[in-house]
């Protein structure tokens, strides 16, 4: 899914899988269970015999995958307002729904300080109602209360201690670091070997980067984390390029 979800995916034939597949040394029978049950879940689709691209699922899924791109366009100043969603009154028996609305909630950076109230600094570009329609697509509850706070009477400083800052700026080095090294050392690899390193290290930061909560400059080193988006920016033009080379050869 990787290689159909890439900027230039186009269809690739059973006999590309398959050597993909083999430098994963994933055999040709699991491939090819895999290929159906991804058909099956309209992620891939078979326009012509031995031949798949991106199915309907993955072409909407793509474009939030690929917005790591402009990860750090998707903040503005923030000017001290949170994001406040309220789900207490929905209940805590419908245990899918919760881990659904969790996820959902974590996927935009939202911490629960305290049960069914969850925050985070309101410095995305989204206002308030575009961020709800994003978070019920992707899993919060629509009876969800959203609301923004822009005054409250209790300190907030400990709201801000909700985040582990330090980790997350850690992570934003040591991956930027890895990026460095690595597009170093793929000069000296065959096209296979920097066509199998450049997807598995490059997955791992775009992970990192989709997963970020996007804090602000004033709660976290921001530059740090703009910083890991531009290497990962040129790793993957070179990753692009091995990959390329290794399906056409």
């Amino acid at each position: 899914m990787s290689l159909f979800n890439s900027p230039n995916a186009a269809a690739l034939n059973i006999k590309q899988l398959i050597a993909v597949a083999n430098i994963f040394d994933i055999e040709t029978s699991a491939l090819r269970m895999a290929v159906s049950r991804l058909i099956k879940e309209q992620l891939i689709e078979n326009p012509e015999r031995g031949v798949y691209r991106a199915g309907a699922r993955a072409i909407s899924l793509n474009s939030e995958i690929q917005s790591w791109r402009i990860a750090d366009k998707k903040m503005k100043e923030w000017n001290g307002e949170w994001s406040m969603a309220l789900t207490g009154h929905l209940g805590r028996t419908n245990k899918t729904q919760l881990r659904s609305m969790a996820k959902a909630f974590e996927l935009y950076g939202f911490v629960e300080i305290e049960t069914g109230v969850w925050i985070r600094p309101a410095n995305l570009v989204l206002n308030i109602q575009q961020l709800k329609l994003s978070l019920v697509k992707i899993g919060m509850d629509s009876k969800t209360h959203l609301i923004s706070v822009n005054e409250v009477a209790d300190p907030q400083r400990a709201w801000h201690s909700n985040w582990p800052v330090a980790t997350l700026e850690k992570r934003y080095v040591t991956m930027t670091q890895t990026l460095s090294a690595s597009q170093v050392a793929l000069k000296q690899m065959s096209n296979q070997d920097a066509a199998k390193e450049s997807l598995v290290i490059g997955e791992s930061a775009i992970r990192l980067i989709n997963l970020d909560p996007l804090l602000p400059k004033q709660l976290i080193n921001a530059e740090l984390f703009k910083d890991l988006v531009a290497q990962m920016i040129a790793y993957d033009k070179i990753g692009q390029l091995h990959w390329q080379r290794f399906l056409a050869s």
